[in-house]
């Protein structure tokens, strides 16, 4: 797969953009009301507003693709599919890479069906630290072999989100500096 080419100008940019995961205790609707009624122009659709709020239900991308237009009926764009749930794991095996890249490929089928232009994934966690200089491109391939197996002609793209706890902060961040007392 080549690389995509030069991105247009996202539906979404410079637009206020409020995220609906804030208000992960309302339904779409609601968190849309609260979103457009504090000015955001955009909004970052969490994954788990997508269904029927029931964990053992699938979503589907009939579930998506009504969620976008929602967002849209609402006056406001669709910036980003935030799907930061579920197993991620590219680092400790070839087959959790494939796992991790299935994953990638259902959210981005979901996105595509959303009408966003990305899909927010988060860097992953990693319990070994040895596995520390293979791991950004064990996440690439995954994150590749995600675009692939969602056989999209043009599949959002893929954002990673970094968090204190995933490979990307917790053994490259440097400690905060300690103060002392004069």
């Amino acid at each position: 797969m080549t690389s995509p080419g030069p991105a247009a100008r996202p539906v979404d940019a410079g637009k206020a953009t409020g995220m609906t995961v804030i208000y992960a205790g309302l339904d779409l609707e609601q968190a849309l009301r609260e979103l457009a009624g504090a000015g955001f122009e955009a909004a970052e659709i969490f994954v788990g507003h997508l269904g029927p709020r029931v964990v053992e239900a699938p979503v589907l991308e009939a579930h998506a693709a009504a969620a976008g237009e929602l967002v849209r009926r609402d006056g406001l764009e669709v910036s980003t599919l935030n799907s930061i749930v579920g197993f991620f794991d590219p680092f400790s095996s070839d087959e959790a890479l494939e796992r991790t890249a299935t994953f990638i490929a259902r959210y981005l089928r979901l996105g595509a069906a959303l009408g966003t232009p990305r899909v927010l994934i988060w860097d992953g966690e990693l319990s070994q630290p040895e596995l520390l200089p293979s791991a950004p491109g064990r996440l690439a391939r995954a994150i590749e072999r995600g675009r692939e197996l969602a056989e999209l002609d043009e599949p959002p793209h893929v954002a990673v989100e970094l968090h204190p706890n995933t490979f990307a902060l917790k053994f490259t961040a440097k400690p905060a500096p300690r103060a002392t007392a004069a």
